[in-house]
Order: structure tokens, then C-alpha cells, then sequence
């Protein structure tokens, strides 16, 4: 079976996304490769259909139990046999997988690094048909990444016991350094490296100021109590604390960090996976390692350590596709906390090194750069300055003359001996009635000085004097604003300074995804979570979020329309399509609405021999990568319709429809695209009903007549004036 059939069938995607069908191809040549690929952008299929097409067994290293499950219960799920060997399971448990591997009963095996590499376990695989190696989380071998672990060491000798087995090495993020210590350490210099964009365009950025967070936070999740989330914070404390607060709160919410017993992690993961808990509140140095494919939001309540943890652990929100928001909090008091852990004992280069990430994780906060731009020159990829959907670029700026705010905020910290912070002092300037401000502070010139500016804009005023050096701020837990020989410049009217303050906020641009049958959608959600209570499976599993908003966007009348919906492919139309159909159809009946599948775009599949279109369109416009003159071009080479089809990984009414477009222009005749006495009983239908009620005209002729053959006739009497 074909790559692209494999990823329909048992997947239910009509085409390959990014570098996956290229790794794919590349790895069937049984080569060596490295595949970077940002977080949800699907790497595991790059290992996973191959494993389908080779004779033998795939082996999968990966770091954690939790990810094993998750990918192993997705591939069953999806009629592919696969298996994991790790703690979880019982002596009966672990005997009947060797037993399978034995018989040839799997195509993929799961297990952790110190586990395959453990008492003579390489040594039952050289009995075996190994067909390659899949090292996922590949960063974890590199002293330079983000996640070292030292067990994955130990897949040296992977290529030494299998040395024309190929290897491929997966991962979401690794810069330079990383990426040649990761083919260098598992002994495959020559690997090829596909390296995909690490755009997620579907997350939105935002960062704000560290100011009493859980009242962000709290405010956050309440505004979204039927979504999914994922908070981070730095420490076990931390992660206790807010949960703890959260369900005080009255949100569901529970911790996950190391510090619990194994027993509690996993049912605490266990129940967020299912949909049973909302927020799951983690370490950030503990990964989850889950594939919960419908995280909403990804919010980091202390600073991560470094661009590649922030990419990473933000990236867990919207592997669906549909729009997710990743938020930090930020804090100047997070960033010394964090100098400490980034300190190696015993290792000054590998500290200068983590320091420097530390920095860049600083500045990506601190700047006033599009949050998307910053993050993709990271790691090597350009990006316009504008993005629309950060708060950088969703907020309007002005460059003013800071000079007299400046002396206001200066003038305070002197006045207060440089021994508080920033919330303090942006009290003592705005005249806080409050408590906590004693009565000898409330006599000074600085008090209420400021009263005008609100907390958001001095708080941002004061980031500005620490970032441009006027002031610096000194101490751990409770850090203080100190002045610099630079700021004493500003009081004694020796300097000016510059400050860019934002304007407004606006609302980011509404998505496709906006417009659809709410009341539909949640009625396959109910479905949905029975049939995944009934099957002990996480809801996504089953069907994501995104293959549902489909279904209530396109609302697709027969089989034949639902296998155009993505996530639907044979196994799923077999197990599930007969249920979830009827309720579409139900729900249409009742409010007499009709097929949108016709509005579906087709995805894009290219053909290994036109995949470089002309650089002129052959309807005589310019053209980049058109798919249409693609088909045209294999058309006008003597392949009929199915061909195309079939070569290209489209069904023929797509490409019927790419051919029609040809019509109106005399390049196609419609004669060749069908069967001459079906022009006139089209015709009729369509005067009826319109060239726009696609689905109505198809009812009406019945099944001897495709949609392909309507498009056609619609362009040809178009082309009639």
C-alpha cells in the first residue's frame, strides 16, 4: 500500500503536511534522517507509515510512559498493531507483547531508552526482522538541548549492534548545536535533515506582566471553564498551591509534577486526558509528553528556563489545528531564580550556555518584537514583522519623550532608599491608600507623583528603565529596584530617554473555524465522550476537535460526503461514521439545512512529477503552485481523470473540478470530461436551482451523476455567456 492510502485510510487525511511525505519517502529508501518538526506538525507519522509499509518491525524509543500510551492507544484505534514495553505492565502483560514480536503480530514497538539498551533486550531484537529505529524526543541525547537525559546516551551503540538498520532521530526543537550533537552522538553523520517551518499559526502569543497572576490566571480559566488547559509554574510548591486555590476557586483542577507517587501522577494525567479534569497544573522541568490533541491554552505561570522548553511545552496547546492561545506570565523575580538552576557544577561552558538561553528567553519577553518573528529567528526561520496574533502585533504603539516619567520613577526609588519593588513603588507613585504603604512613605514628594498612569503602564514604564539600563533590579524571592550611574544621569537632567507605549489593544482577526453549528458540534461532543467512555479512551482519540467542527461546519448528507471530512478514514467511517452521519443528517432535517461539503477545499497533494508548476498559468495568468494547472499538465500528458487522481492522492471529482476550471477558456472541451447526452439533463437541473446549490443539484440527478460533471457543465455553461 502506498504512503498517501496508508495516511487515508488508516489516518483520514487526503494529504501530507510539511516534510512529512518527503521523510517518508527518504526513510523507505532505508537512509538515516534527522526530522525537525514543530510540535502537533505530525512527526509521528513520518516513522509510523513506514512502519506500516516495511516487511519487519519498527522500533520506537521514546521517553516517557505517559507518550507510549497515548500514541500505542491512537494506532490500535486506528486498526494498526502496535505495542509498548515499559513499567506499566504486568510480567503476563509484558510476556504476551515478546510473544507478538516474536510472531510478527506488530509493526511497532514502543520503549524507553534504558529499557532497550537493558539485559540482553538488544540482543532478542537481532533475533527479530528490525526494520528501523524511530528516536523520538531525539533532543534528550544532546548535553546542549533543553531535556538532556543521560539514559538516551546509551543509543550509541544502537547503530553499532545494527549497523544497516537505518535511523531516523524526531524532534520539535533543537537549535544548531543541538542538531549536530544529536547525528554526532547517535553515530549518523550522514543523515539527511528535514528541517519543517516551526510556525504554529494556529497559536496566538501573549505575554504579560507578572501583576498579582493568579488573579490573571483565575480570570483566565473562567472565561474559558469548557476548555482544556495546561498551567506551568516553576516549582512542586507552586504547583500545589494553585491547584489547590483553583479547586478551592470552584475550577477543575489537579497537580502533576515528580514529587507525587507514581500512582497519583498517572491517574491525575489519566483523567485530564479523558476530559475529566479541565486544567492540569505542571512543573515546567517535568514534561507531560501527551497528545491531547484539543489543549486550548498553554499558560506558563513563571518563566521557562529557555526558548526551546517555552516552544515545546506551548506547543501542547492546539495539535487539532484550531486556534489556541499561549500565555506568560512574566517577572524579572523569575529570571534570578532561574540563574541559579541555569549553573552547572563542575562545567562553565555547559553554564555560559544555559545562561545564554536564559538571556534569549529574557529578551523574547522584553522586547517589543512580534512575539512570532522572535520565536522563528530562533531557531533559523525568517518571518514578516507582523503577525497579527501576538500581543505585539494586536496592539498599536507610540514612541513618546519618557524623560519626565522617567525622573518620576527614579525619584521614587531613590526616595524610598532603593530597598523595595516594583509593586511598591508603583503604589507609593499612584497615592495607594493601602496598608502596607507606612506613613512616613506617604510623606514623600514620589507619593501619588504618578497618579494619573495606570498600574499596567507604570509596571511596563519600569520594565522599559530596567531593559534600558536606568535601573537594575537586585535579590531573589523579593527582588528591588536599585539605580545605575545611567538612571542618576536622568535626575541630574544630563539625559533623555525614549519610551514606546502601547495604544489599544485590538481583537485578533476571526478564523475560519468561528463559523459553524455550535449546537451540532456539542451534540458530536456528547457522542463523542460516550463512545470514548465505552471504548477507555481519551475523547480525541475517537475524533478530534477539528474533525467535529468539520462535520458541523460542512454537515456532510451520505458516506460518500462524510469521507471528505479530515479524521475520517476507513476504520473510523467502519467503526463510527454510520452514528455520527445520523445525527448530521437529523440535525439538518430539523432546521432544513443543507450539504456545505462543495465549500470544502480539497488539500493539496502534490505529484512527485509536477510537483514544480510552470511559473506562467496555461489560462494565461500568472500562476504560483497552482494545483489545477498541475492536473492540467498530467491531463494534456494522455493520464486519464482516475489516474490523476490516484497519483496525486485526490478522489476524481476534485480533480474533475480542477479541469472544468479550464472550460469557460476553450483549454478543455466539456465532451472530453463526460459522457455527451449527460450535458443536457445537468443543464436543466442547474437553471433550476443555480450554479450555487451544488448539493441540491446533486440530489436531484441521483448517483449516476457526479460532482465533477456538475462543476463541468457550471463552467461550460458559464463559458456560454
Amino acid at each position: 500500500m502506498r504512503p498517501i492510502e496508508i495516511l487515508k485510510r488508516h489516518f483520514g487525511y487526503s494529504a501530507f503536511r510539511l516534510e512529512q511525505e518527503a521523510v517518508i519517502e527518504h526513510i523507505l529508501c532505508k537512509k538515516d534522517a534527522l526530522v525537525l518538526m514543530p510540535t502537533g506538525g505530525g512527526k509521528s507519522l513520518c516513522y509510523q507509515i513506514p512502519a506500516m509499509i516495511f516487511d519487519g518491525i519498527t522500533v520506537v524509543v521514546s521517553p516517557l510512559i505517559s507518550l507510549m500510551k497515548d500514541q500505542v492507544d491512537a494506532l490500535t484505534t486506528n486498526g494498526i498493531s502496535a505495542a509498548y514495553l515499559n513499567s506499566s505492565l504486568s510480567d503476563a502483560e509484558y510476556r504476551d507483547v515478546i510473544r507478538r514480536m516474536k510472531m510478527r503480530e506488530l509493526k511497532l514497538i514502543y520503549i524507553a531508552p534504558e529499557r532497550l539498551m537493558a539485559g540482553g533486550f538488544i540482543q532478542f531484537l537481532k533475533t527479530l526482522d528490525i526494520s528501523f529505529f524511530a528516536i523520538d524526543e531525539s533532543h534528550c541525547i544532546s548535553q546542549w538541548g533543553h531535556d538532556f537525559r543521560p539514559e538516551y546516551l546509551q543509543l550509541a551503540a544502537v547503530r553499532k549492534h545494527f549497523p544497516r538498520v537505518p535511523v531516523a532521530a524526531l524532534t520539535a526543537s533543537a537549535d544548531v548545536v543541538t542538531r549536530k550533537d544529536i547525528v554526532e552522538k547517535l553515530n549518523i553523520r550522514e543523515a539527511r535533515q528535514f528541517i519543517s517551518s516551526f510556525n504554529r499559526p494556529n497559536i496566538h502569543y501573549f505575554i504579560e506582566q507578572k501583576s498579582d497572576p493568579y488573579a490573571l490566571l483565575s480570570a483566565y480559566v473562567r472565561r474559558h471553564k469548557d476548555d482544556s488547559g495546561i498551567v506551568y509554574a516553576l516549582s512542586r510548591k507552586s504547583v500545589e498551591d494553585l491547584a489547590e486555590r483553583l479547586r478551592s476557586d470552584g475550577f477543575s483542577a489537579l497537580p502533576y509534577h515528580a514529587g507525587l507517587d507514581k500512582a497519583a501522577r498517572n491517574n491525575h494525567q489519566e483523567q485530564f486526558i479523558r476530559d475529566e479534569v479541565k486544567i492540569i497544573i505542571a512543573t515546567i522541568a517535568f514534561g507531560m509528553g501527551i497528545d491531547k490533541s484539543n489543549v486550548r491554552y498553554v499558560i506558563h505561570y513563571d518563566l521557562p528556563k529557555n526558548i526551546e522548553s517555552y516552544y515545546q511545552e506551548t506547543g501542547r496547546a492546539g495539535r487539532d489545528g484550531l486556534r489556541s492561545e499561549a500565555i506568560l506570565y512574566y517577572s524579572g523575580g523569575d529570571v534570578f531564580k532561574l540563574k541559579r538552576f541555569a549553573e552547572v557544577e563542575g562545567n562553565p561552558e555547559q553554564t555560559r550556555i544555559m545562561l545564554s538561553k536564559l538571556n534569549k528567553m529574557v529578551d523574547f519577553c522584553e522586547s517589543m518584537t512580534c512575539r512570532r518573528r522572535y520565536l522563528l529567528n530562533y531557531f533559523g526561520e525568517d518571518f514578516p514583522e507582523y503577525c497579527g496574533s501576538c500581543n505585539v502585533c494586536l496592539s498599536s504603539y507610540e514612541r513618546i519623550d519618557g524623560t519626565a516619567i522617567a525622573r518620576k520613577a527614579i525619584s521614587a526609588v531613590v526616595q524610598v532608599g532603593e530597598r523595595f519593588g516594583i509593586g511598591y513603588l508603583i503604589d507609593i507613585l499612584r497615592g495607594s491608600k493601602g496598608e502596607r504603604i507606612s506613613a512616613a512613605h506617604k510623606g514623600l514628594k514620589a507619593y501619588g507623583a504618578g497618579s494619573e498612569t495606570s498600574t499596567e503602564n507604570w509596571r511596563g514604564y519600569f520594565r522599559e528603565l530596567i531593559r534600558q539600563g536606568y535601573l537594575r533590579q537586585e535579590g531573589d524571592k523579593y527582588p528591588v529596584l536599585k539605580l545605575t550611574d545611567k538612571g542618576r544621569k536622568i535626575l541630574d537632567g544630563k539625559e533623555v530617554m525614549t519610551l514606546i507605549r502601547p495604544v489599544e489593544r485590538r481583537e485578533a482577526s476571526k478564523t475560519a473555524e468561528d463559523s459553524y453549528e455550535r449546537g451540532l458540534f456539542e451534540e458530536l461532543r456528547r457522542i463523542r465522550a460516550r463512545l470514548a467512555q465505552e471504548a477507555n479512551l481519551p475523547a480525541y482519540i475517537i475524533l478530534s476537535d477539528s474533525t467535529l467542527i468539520e462535520l458541523a461546519k460542512y454537515l456532510p448528507q451520505n458516506m460518500g460526503e462524510l469521507r471528505l471530512v479530515s479524521g475520517f478514514g476507513e476504520v473510523k467511517i467502519e467503526r463510527y461514521g454510520s452514528l455520527f452521519l445520523k445525527t448530521v443528517q437529523e440535525y439538518c432535517k430539523k432546521r432544513g439545512l443543507q450539504s456545505l461539503i462543495h465549500l470544502k477545499s480539497p488539500k493539496r497533494q502534490r505529484s512527485k512529477k509536477y510537483d514544480k508548476p510552470p511559473t506562467e498559468s496555461i489560462g494565461g495568468k500568472p500562476g504560483k503552485d497552482d494545483t489545477k494547472e498541475i492536473s492540467l499538465k498530467m491531463y494534456k500528458d494522455g493520464k486519464k481523470v482516475e489516474e490523476i487522481a490516484k497519483e496525486r492522492g485526490l478522489i476524481p471529482d476534485t480533480i474533475m473540478g480542477h479541469l472544468a476550471f479550464y472550460i469557460p477558456q476553450g483549454i478543455i472541451r466539456v465532451e472530453e470530461l463526460m459522457q455527451p447526452e449527460k450535458i443536457p439533463a445537468i443543464s436543466k437541473v442547474v437553471k433550476i436551482h443555480g450554479v450555487d446549490s451544488l448539493g441540491a443539484i446533486k440530489r436531484e440527478l441521483g448517483d449516476s451523476y457526479s460532482y465533477g460533471e456538475i462543476k463541468a457543465v457550471i463552467n461550460y455553461l458559464g463559458g456560454e455567456g
